[in-house]
């Protein structure tokens, strides 16, 4: 990063704190102000959570009573997460393994993260026209003898698979070379796959990960504390977001917040507030873009021939090698790196 766009970065953000305010524009909402909770703001959405507190440790369902089916007896309709946890780890539907495991996928992620920087990577979407690219230089170095089993070393060392390329390819091309330019392009082509494999290493971690969490969200969704940690996310969003023109909420009412339809919505909204008070300029954020498969889950999967990571492990239970694209076909590969599933 250069001196001048950390000194942008720096100044957005000094900017920012000072006038406490981000303006940012949304096509539903128009020009949006966002803030940090100032003391007043702050103890509404106390005085709001607080409300939502005491009505789920006080709300009660009415079941019917498993000794007496004439009857009906009252049980709290939010348990304590603590007391899900215990009951679920006696059913075998939890285990404080799978916290460990969401820990350790976590740091993993950021092991991988650190590597991929460190390599360079910019996008998936470079990282294929890479490949292409590097696939066309070794055709148009090798000419009119690029047909047949040449063609289809060369398209082994530049394909979009991953692990390492075979030996004996490398080594086919290196004796048909006539000088030393094919060394820089096999030097090339093993960078590139190095980003890959790693790319792909933290993809498979984030579906790992994200499998994870939907199976704890859906186990213990239901405590008290996951609705209240909800509902205060909630009244910031509510507080904290309001129309630049009129200086009202964006929502009438924290109800209708919580009754937005539109999930799209919320989930923006809670990103901006979120990056505002994380201090993430503009830059920042579009630096992290090219991590964003990280952040987010596509509601229908991608179809096999569509995913990277949809390759699906062979009986012996190792990945299975995807057959190599060849001629036409490798121009056709953008969609394999950047689809999260």
């Amino acid at each position: 990063m250069s001196e001048n766009t950390e000194s942008m970065e720096d100044r957005q953000i000094l900017q920012e704190i000072a006038l406490n305010e981000r303006i940012i524009t949304h096509p539903r909402f128009g020009a949006v102000r966002l803030k940090f909770p100032t003391l007043p703001i702050q103890r509404k959405i106390d005085a709001a959570s607080r409300l939502r507190k005491k009505e789920l440790r006080s709300a009660f369902d009415e079941i019917e009573d498993p000794s007496d089916s004439s009857k009906k007896i009252k049980i709290p309709a939010y348990k304590s997460r603590e007391a899900l946890r215990k009951e679920y780890t006696e059913l075998g539907w939890w285990s404080e393994d799978k916290d460990k495991e969401i820990e350790e996928l976590s740091s993993e992620q950021i092991n991988l993260l650190t590597e991929l920087e460190i390599l360079g990577f910019k996008s998936a979407e470079d990282l294929t026209d890479d490949l292409q690219e590097l696939q066309e230089q070794l055709q148009d170095y090798f000419g009119e003898e690029a047909t047949g089993e040449l063609l289809e070393h060369i398209l082994l060392v530049a394909a979009p698979i991953e692990g390492d390329f075979p030996t004996s390819s490398e080594q086919v091309l290196l004796d048909a070379a006539t000088s030393t330019d094919v060394d820089d392009f096999i030097t090339t082509a093993r960078a590139l796959r190095r980003v890959l494999n790693s790319f792909l290493a933290l993809r498979r971690l984030q579906i790992k990960q994200v499998e994870l969490q939907a199976e704890e969200s859906s186990l213990f969704g239901d405590s008290w504390q996951e609705q209240l940690q909800y509902f205060t996310r909630i009244a910031q969003l509510f507080f904290c977001m309001s129309g630049v023109e009129d200086g009202k909420p964006l929502w009438k009412s924290l109800k209708a917040v919580e009754e937005e339809e539109d999930v799209d919505t919320i989930r923006w909204a809670y990103s901006e507030l979120s990056a505002f008070w994380q201090g993430l300029s503009d830059e920042v954020r579009a630096r992290m873009d090219k991590y964003n498969f990280l952040f987010r889950r596509k509601e229908e999967p991608e179809s096999s021939d569509e995913s990277l990571e949809e390759t699906q492990p062979s009986s012996d239970g190792e990945l299975a090698t995807p057959e190599p694209i060849f001629s036409s076909e490798a121009t056709d590969t953008t969609d394999l790196l950047q689809n999260p599933k």
